[in-house]
């Protein structure tokens, strides 16, 4: 449960401000991948070694009890670990500038983590790490301005908050971009515009923008069409347990589009087709039912 946590918690997190200090075991054995702060590589949530690294950051906080960096690190880490002492180290790491403190301790302050919420001090603690170049709270105002979750909904400035987040590399504001720009509901409708976007999160093998783009290569639409080419990136992500590419995949091979055969799908397409809805688990929903043949195993 705490290495699930942790991995939570390390997904919402893209730090700011760079500190140039002496590496610690602190930092070797709980530094966040994604924060631009951290002086080395960072641990994934499948190496740390928890209480390890909680004796470490312990250890080096005591002899550099005003360094943010640390603070932050082991705020994280008891955090992740139900430990609630864990919340004072992320509110000094954050009223010290921390972006990453004041985005995650702003998301802790909206949360039912806490006993009593507090959505005015976590929107400013959020904005704050966004507007100093916070890319996770930038996709998080994004995200609430888009809904008109708890503010006044504001497609321009959802967009505004997507766009510097995408420009951070952010791929899920580049994803929510190129979703804009394929829907054409609040932007120009735009194919080519929304390919652009989903390069560099394919690149970083995010499987959302695989299912996206390889719609796009099977039906042609904003770049070159390439049926075999989404339906790799189909398989790739669905191979990752994504389960919408595995939808897609189903559905395409029904048609018959990957075996030229669109509309006349052959017995191999409709096997095909039977396998990977299966694995989508579409058996049990009415309006797919009957396109499984034979049932799942």
């Amino acid at each position: 449960m705490r290495v699930w946590i942790f991995f939570l918690l390390a997904a919402l997190l893209l730090p700011g401000a760079a500190q140039a200090e002496t590496v610690t075991d602190c930092d070797r054995l709980a530094a966040d991948p994604s924060d631009p702060d951290r002086v080395v590589a960072g641990v994934v949530a499948a190496g740390l070694d928890y209480d390890a690294a909680v004796v470490a950051c312990r250890k080096a906080l005591a002899g550099a009890p005003g360094n943010a960096r640390l603070g932050y690190q082991l705020g994280r880490l008891l955090t992740a670990g139900r430990d609630r002492d864990g919340v004072a180290h992320l509110e000094r790491a954050a009223a010290s500038g921390y972006r990453a403190a004041q985005h995650l301790y702003g998301i802790l302050l909206d949360s039912d983590y806490l006993s009593a919420a507090d959505g005015e001090r976590s929107w400013a603690l959020i904005a704050k790490a966004a507007a100093a170049g916070h890319a996770a709270a930038q996709v998080h105002l994004a995200r609430r301005y888009w809904e008109g979750n708890g503010v006044k909904r504001d497609i321009a400035a959802a967009l505004r908050w997507y766009r510097a987040a995408a420009q951070k590399g952010s791929p899920e504001a580049a994803v929510a971009l190129a979703e804009a720009h394929l829907s054409g509901e609040v932007v120009a409708k735009d194919p080519a515009q929304a390919f652009a976007y989903l390069e560099a999160p394919l690149a970083a093998g995010n499987n959302r923008a695989r299912t996206l783009a390889a719609s796009l290569y099977v039906f042609g639409e904003g770049v070159a069409a390439d049926p075999t080419k989404g339906r790799e990136l189909l398989e790739a992500a669905a191979g990752e347990g994504y389960l919408g590419a595995a939808l897609n995949l189903g559905i395409y091979h029904q048609s018959g589009i990957f075996s030229g055969h669109q509309g006349e799908p052959t017995e191999a397409d409709r096997e095909a087709a039977r396998r990977w809805l299966c694995r989508a688990g579409v058996q049990g929903r009415r309006a797919r039912r009957e396109s499984i043949s034979g049932g799942c195993p």
